[in-house]
């Protein structure tokens, strides 16, 4: 792989009748970050390929894309061990949203609250309901927490909720009786509630107590399964494995529970809904990166002034020759127009993508994506046609 000082030792060549330093964009290291944002978006290079791993759980359908994913351009979803399908194919939000929970197989790419997730409609493993929500019998509402009441209005996961309000110092609500359940199969389970909270002005953190007995329990701090808790309905995560023991706790009985929010303001109106445990399936998703830079610590970048490289120029081009030929010709293109040398930048700009209206000539991007063709799975998008009574489904 070649080096940002090799780049300049080749533009320096190019251009013998200027200073390197006389062009724009070289000494902040802005000119190779432009170039490097027009190689991706003519081609997708394979040495950009990530592997991004996560878990997924049965019946949870959003996950935390990785913040290099390149666009949509996600390959190939799949078990890290005992693959069952041929693979996944890519839908649009609105079709996905319809199918998820009839139709496996599925991945969008999709924005939420400025967050880039993964979308998967894929059966998991094994899942244990710990609790209901549908009744308030056996909770009470303490340390801040009052007006503890059910709501049969605003359901979370097909349950009535339990709504309270929380005081400036939070609460919990707390149930010394809940039907026993035996969680021997889900030692390394995550245990899955959504919360509705209609503020988060104060909100600190929340945490659970589970287990056999108020004096025998374990503590789980919980966590939002996406980005941070946000106003609205949160579904929030409690690890198993990072469970903490006070006392003797029975795994093979749990009947105790209590659920706490720390808070420097109160917060009315909150509702809570049922909790599930799910046992996790380890995921791989290859995918193509927008970061073609990586620094001597091994740090990938999409940005040179990122490195912690002492002298950026040592940071390397992760591409090979082909790829880094289209790189550096951007490169000569983006000077030669900062140089004004305006027949040297039209030169550099046919070598890259060819000759307008011959076919046969796409220049450097048009001969990479016929020798190397992008792998991204292309969103499809199913539209209906009527043919006498029938309704045929396509897609395209």
């Amino acid at each position: 792989m070649i080096t940002i000082a090799d780049i300049k030792d080749r533009l320096g060549r190019k251009f013998r009748g200027s200073s390197i330093d006389d062009i724009g964009g070289v000494s902040d290291y802005s000119l190779f970050e432009e170039a490097a944002s027009n190689l991706l978006s003519g081609i997708d290079p394979y040495e950009t390929v990530r592997l991004h791993r996560f878990n997924h759980f049965d019946g949870i359908y959003d996950y935390e894309a990785p913040e290099y994913l390149k666009g949509k351009k996600v390959i190939d979803p799949r078990k890290q061990d005992g693959r069952q399908h041929e693979g996944f194919s890519q839908t649009f939000i609105k079709d996905f949203d319809i199918d998820k929970k009839f139709k496996s197989g599925k991945v969008s790419v999709e924005f939420q609250d400025g967050l880039k997730i993964i979308r998967l409609s894929e059966k998991g493993a094994a899942s244990l309901a710990i609790d209901t929500t549908n009744a308030v019998t056996g909770w009470e509402a303490s340390g801040g927490a009052t007006d503890l009441a059910l709501d049969e209005v605003i359901k979370l996961d097909g349950s009535d909720t339990l709504k309270l309000n929380l005081g400036v110092a939070g609460g919990y609500i707390e149930n010394d009786e809940v039907d026993a359940v035996d969680m021997t199969e889900f030692p390394s389970s995550s245990l899955f509630r959504r919360i509705y909270l209609p503020s988060i002005t104060g909100l600190t953190s929340l945490s659970l107590r589970i287990g056999s007995a108020s004096g025998a329990y374990w503590t789980i701090a919980g966590q939002p399964h996406l980005g941070s808790y946000r106003e609205g309905v949160n579904l929030v995560r409690f690890d198993f494995d990072d469970r903490v023991a006070t006392g003797s706790p029975d795994i093979t009985e749990i009947t105790y529970q209590r659920l706490t929010f720390t808070t420097t303001a109160a917060i009315n109106a909150v509702r809570v809904g049922p909790m599930t445990a799910k046992l996790p399936t380890p995921y791989e998703v290859p995918l193509y990166s927008n970061q073609l830079f990586r620094d001597s610590a091994g740090l990938w970048l999409d940005r040179i002034t990122d490195s912690t490289d002492e002298n950026k120029d040592d940071t390397e081009i992760m591409l090979e020759r082909d790829a880094e030929n289209i790189f550096f010709y951007e490169c000569c293109a983006i000077a030669a127009e900062d140089l004004t040398l305006d027949d040297e930048a039209e030169k550099y700009k046919l070598k890259l993508y060819g000759h307008p209206g011959r076919d046969d000539d796409g220049g450097l991007y048009g001969q990479y994506n016929r020798d190397k063709p992008g792998e991204a799975l292309p969103p499809t998008r199913r539209w209906l046609n009527f043919r006498g009574r029938k309704r045929i489904t396509r897609f395209r």
